[in-house]
């Protein structure tokens, strides 16, 4: 079962319409509930409860007040929740009792029932399901599995239940588990036994009584029998006196003669019957051979009548052909003739080309020119734009001038920053010199600290050694625990499957015992020598008890080897706290740290004598380099020189340059000006010798275009264009006659086949063969067919008679022989009788935990035991992830003090000691990992109890705050398994490091007008 949106409107602290995409959260598996106390966060859940079984958990179960006292008087409370069970999807929506405000009132409102509405999501859209309170809720229980009260334990883990349920008495205990698991039926047993006990020994006095009610039985059912016979004499009839003591024999005698007699008179009303059935059959036969008849020729009229009206549709046939026929030739001419469109389009095209290009030679004034003074001017315009673009060459030579005087500019200050910087340098070399005659009295001390700088480096590999071997401990006593848990998940589930065998062998007790039942022998259980419906043995059953013994021997097997896994997790444990105690758990990045340093400080030590040599040299090299830099500033001051000649020759070419380029521009303030100018110019004459071409060769296009028009037109049969026009038909009607076409070719061929069947060919050789015109009409077939039914009824009406003559014969011959079978063997049941009485009453006692039951534990408890086991053993699983493989909860049926009811104790097992314990000695934080955890156990019981019905969203109340940093941990660890398979896992929590662990959350805030949630992802806000 899955949830998929929640919607709540005026519900509980929420003022106003509140929605809740479960799909949304559950992308995260795990996501939390938080908000302040009395936001709401409870009553979200109560929503989800209400909205499917329209009731609330626990004491808030008072539908009259979950409407909001912050919503608007006339706002309508409801909760709407979509979700999916069994592979279907659902939607419920349900409003609880209110009170609507109404004027017409005297009190002011008028009281609103109850409502529901459930929906399913079939095949792409809604179908209402019911709108009735009662239907809803049976339709959601019947889809679940579950009731409300396995829902609420199930679904939504209340924490504070089951902390007090692990600490509370077996009674209380047993009264939970039953509604859980649905015991009910071991108790009906319970008082099913005790009233047997009661009506065993009331048999024993009633036992005289019956056998004369048997006899009076044998008696009325042969009197019907006896009027039919023959008088008889009174001496030859077996007869028995009413008021004195039962003779047995006598009795048995007067049944046997009535069964006799009777059986001779149902034996004659048999024969008769038969006779009567046979009579019946033929006149069966021959009414189903008037109606086939009847339908074969009733199929050719119809036939026949069809024929008629598909031959008058020949004509239109033939004339929709033909304008097919011409569809199909016209579309072969539409190529040609949008061909030639577009020739024609062309040349208009064209023509308004040339006559654009004329307007732009107006606008120049050269619209006087000829063809050939055109071209001329066009060829001068061309020549005198590339003197110009040769012109626009020496004005970037310009800026390049321009740009090598900046450039010298720039060398000359440059030369003179360098002769700064080299000065700068002289300075520095000297603070160098300074420096390394320091470094060299340095480098000859440190020598004498090298013997303890070698001793740490030792000291540091030993230790990252002791730490290498604390991790490869770690693992062995990972791997060990993996052991164990695998060894005591293996005795869990063999002795899971044990006691499945065991409960299956009981449970096929009853077909056991019917195997040893033998007719006419007392049962052992209830002492009748009558066994009419022996207990069948389900499949597979015959060799349970050597498959119980089979599993309880490898059950045997699984402890012994979990208990030496414990053995070796027991030594690796130790020998992890040993290398710990040694340091081995410090990081290793820390040792090697360590070491590095230690080592870091050996090789600079080893290398100062080294270094002393190399500080040595430098103080030679940086002399030297002192040298250099008087070298250099002079070379510098020699470039500046040199810069600032080269200068004053580029700025003389510069000046030349300029007065050539005045004289190209012409009056213009640049070349780019003239140019743009003379290009416009260009443009002009080139675009009008282009559009007096493009003419030429659009009329050439026409004209071959209307050549083939011409010729497809011609071979297709068209006069003109205008009639390929008409013959096209449109996409609809062309659609349309296809299809008339295609309905009258189906109807023919439907004709034909229908007229070769084997029923039209007999009616038609029936009728070719008969004498009389009219013998195969329909009103002389259904006139046969009429009065062969009114022969049929008459020979109904006569077998019926005579067969419930027979039955009632035969049915009274059975009464007399079931009588004397039982008066028989009742007769014969005095011992068994006392014997069964004794054995109830013994029987009933002990399933009531009374008598020889030394545990005082009732056929009830027994079975709540089982399922509390298996709940102890799934809860263990987990509640040993969650407390570090210390803890594991265990079922005891010790026997309880002061003489009450026991066998659903409770108690923990500490693995670290392996001592058991009472749960009421389990610290806060300790007992709420094993109340989660009895919780989680409990659910997977009763979801496996359901008949394994799936539940993928879960909720956890509130209690984690009372876990220590390492405990909320691995109590995280184990809700995280639980979204294995896609399922969804809700928290409702305060806890702060579980608002920063877990991103996706349904926050809740409260205020004056209720409260309002929100969605928030926080790892999208990362």
């Amino acid at each position: 079962m899955r949830i998929h949106r929640l919607v709540i409107n005026a519900f509980g602290p929420f003022a106003g319409e509140e929605g809740v995409d479960f799909d949304a959260l559950g992308e995260h598996g795990l996501f939390l509930l938080n908000g302040p106390t009395g936001s709401g966060k409870t009553s979200v859940l109560d929503a989800i409860c209400y909205a499917l079984y329209g009731s609330v958990p626990g004491v808030r179960q008072d539908g009259k007040r979950l409407r909001s006292d912050h919503a608007a008087p006339e706002a309508e409370p409801s909760v709407l929740c979509e979700f999916t069970a069994q592979g279907r999807r659902f939607e419920v929506l349900r409003s609880p009792q209110w009170a609507k405000p109404s004027t017409r009132s005297s009190r002011g409102f008028v009281t609103q029932n109850a409502t529901s509405r459930l929906r399913e999501f079939v095949d792409g859209r809604w179908v209402e399901k019911s709108t009735r309170n009662d239907e809803v809720g049976a339709e959601i229980s019947a889809v679940l599995g579950m009731d409300r009260e396995q829902f609420t334990r199930v679904v939504m883990l209340p924490q504070g239940d089951f902390a007090a349920f692990l600490r509370s008495k077996e009674e209380d205990r047993r009264v939970l588990l039953q509604k859980l698991f649905g015991t009910g039926v071991f108790e009906a047993v319970e008082k099913q036994l005790s009233q047997m006990a009661t009506e065993a020994k009331e048999r024993i006095n009633a036992l005289e009584h019956g056998l004369r009610n048997v006899l009076l039985g044998a008696e009325n059912a042969a009197a019907p029998l006896l009027e039919q016979l023959p008088s008889v004499p009174e001496s030859e009839v077996p007869a028995i006196q009413a008021e004195d003591a039962l003779d047995v024999d006598k009795a048995a005698s007067r049944l046997e003669w009535l069964l006799a007699q009777g059986g001779a008179v149902a034996s004659e009303q048999a024969q008769a019957a038969s006779v009567a059935a046979e009579t019946f059959v033929a006149h069966q036969i021959a009414v189903q051979e008037a109606v086939k008849t009847q339908e074969r020729h009733l199929q050719l009229e119809l036939a026949q009548v069809r024929k008629m009206a598909h031959d008058a549709e020949e004509a239109l046939y033939i004339e929709q052909t033909e304008s097919l026929r011409v569809h199909l030739a016209a579309q072969t001419v539409v190529p040609v003739l949008d061909a030639h469109l577009t020739a024609s389009q062309e040349l208009s095209a064209s023509l308004e080309s040339e006559t654009a290009a004329v307007e732009q030679l107006q606008e120049l004034g050269l619209e006087q020119l000829g063809d050939v003074e055109r071209r001329e001017v066009l060829t001068q315009t061309v020549d005198d734009l590339a003197v110009l673009r040769h012109g626009v060459t020496q004005e970037k030579r310009v800026d390049s001038l321009e740009a090598t005087i900046r450039s010298f500019e720039s060398e000359a200050q440059q030369a003179m920053t360098r002769i700064e910087e080299q000065r700068q340098e002289a300075a520095l070399g000297k603070n160098t010199l300074t420096m390394l005659n320091e470094e060299i009295a340095e480098l000859e001390r440190s020598q004498e600290s090298l013997d303890a700088a070698a001793q740490a480096v030792e000291a540091a590999q030993e230790f990252i050694s002791v730490i290498g071997e604390y991790s490869v401990a770690v693992v062995e006593r990972e791997s060990a625990a993996q052991a164990h848990n695998v060894a005591k998940g293996n005795t869990q589930s063999l002795r899971s499957q044990w006691f499945s065998l065991r409960e299956q062998r009981l449970q096929n007790a009853a077909a056991e015992l019917a195997a040893t039942l033998e007719a006419g022998h007392e049962c052992p259980v209830c002492g009748s020598s009558d066994h009419p419906r022996p207990a069948s043995p389900s499949e597979g059953s015959g060799n349970l008890g050597e498959l119980e013994k089979e599993a309880f021997a490898g059950y045997e097997a699984a402890t012994s080897a979990e208990s030496q896994a414990d053995a070796v997790l027991a030594e690796r444990k130790i020998a992890v706290a040993h290398l710990d105690g040694k340091g081995g758990s410090t990081e290793l990045s820390v040792a090697q740290a360590q070491l590095a340093a230690a080592q870091e400080r050996v090789a600079r030590i080893k290398s100062a004598s080294k270094k002393l040599s190399d500080a040595q040299e430098n103080k030679t090299a940086v002399e030297a380099q002192l040298a250099a830099v008087d070298q250099k500033i002079e070379a510098a001051e020699q470039q500046r020189i040199a810069a600032e000649q080269q200068l004053a020759v580029a700025s003389a070419e510069l000046n030349q340059l300029n007065a050539e380029l005045q004289e190209l521009r012409a009056g213009a303030s640049t070349l780019a000006e003239r140019i743009t100018v003379l290009e416009r110019k260009r443009d002009v004459l080139q675009a009008n010798a282009d559009a007096r071409a493009r003419v030429v060769v659009a009329t050439a296009a026409l004209q071959e275009s209307e050549s083939k028009l011409q010729q497809a037109l011609a071979k297709q049969h068209f006069e003109s264009s205008e009639q390929v026009r008409v013959g096209l038909l449109s996409s609809a009607d062309l659609t349309a006659l296809e299809q008339s076409l295609r309905k009258y070719e189906t109807e023919q061929a439907q004709l034909e086949q229908l007229f070769s069947s084997d029923a039209l060919i007999q009616a038609q050789t029936e009728l070719a063969a008969a004498e009389a015109p009219d013998s195969f009409t329909s009103d002389t077939l259904r006139a046969e067919v009429t009065h062969l039914n009114e022969v049929l009824e008459t020979s109904t009406e006569q077998l019926r008679s005579l067969q419930r003559q027979a039955d009632l014969s035969h049915s009274a011959v059975e009464q007399i022989t079931k009588a004397a079978k039982v008066f028989a063997d009742q007769s014969a049941a005095n011992g068994p009788v006392w014997e069964r009485a004794a054995m109830l009453s013994s029987l009933a006692q002990t399933s009531a935990g009374n008598g020889e039951n030394s545990r005082r534990m009732s056929l009830n408890s027994y079975v709540l035991a089982a399922r509390l086991e298996r709940v102890a053993e799934e809860a263990s699983t987990r509640l040993l992830t969650m407390s570090d493989g210390r803890y594991s909860l265990a079922h005891t049926d010790a026997r309880a003090v002061r003489n009450q009811k026991s066998g659903l104790g409770l108690e923990v097992v500490d693995l670290w000691t392996g001592q058991s314990r009472e749960t009421s000695t389990l610290s806060g934080g300790e007992s709420f990992m094993a109340s989660l955890a009895l919780a989680l156990g409990l659910a997977d019981v009763v979801q496996q109890e359901s008949g394994g019905v799936e539940i993928d969203t879960l909720f956890v109340d509130e209690g984690f705050g009372s876990l220590d940093e390492q405990a909320l941990e691995q109590v995280m660890d184990a809700l995280e398994s639980l979204r294995e398979g896609g399922r969804m896992v809700g928290l409702v929590s305060h806890v702060a490091e579980m608002k920063m662990r877990i991103p996706a959350q349904l926050q809740l805030m409260k205020g004056r007008q209720g409260s309002t949630l929100k969605f928030v992802d926080l790892s999208s806000l990362a």
